[in-house]
């Protein structure tokens, strides 16, 4: 999830998810596991915006006041 910019998909990472492609997952089975990890990243993120423990800084994104090293990443993977 990262906040919008003028250039497609340019704009500072807030949050991602990991995903591990499996052997032999074609692409809608991909495609709904990534489905899956949006809907848990998305309310999570939107929480934090709303709790005022994101922002953005120029170009650089604030969680509780600090810039992360890279971004948060939610470790947990749909199946």
């Amino acid at each position: 999830m990262h906040y919008v910019t003028p250039d497609l998909d340019a704009g500072p990472v807030i949050a991602q998810a990991v995903l591990t492609v499996q052997q032999g997952e074609d692409a809608a089975q991909l495609a709904d596991r990534v489905q899956a990890l949006e809907h848990q990243l998305y309310p999570e993120v939107i929480g934090w915006i709303a709790a005022g423990r994101v922002a953005l800084q120029g170009d650089q994104v604030l969680l509780d006041g600090v810039a992360p090293s890279s971004p948060v990443c939610l470790q947990q993977e749909a199946r």
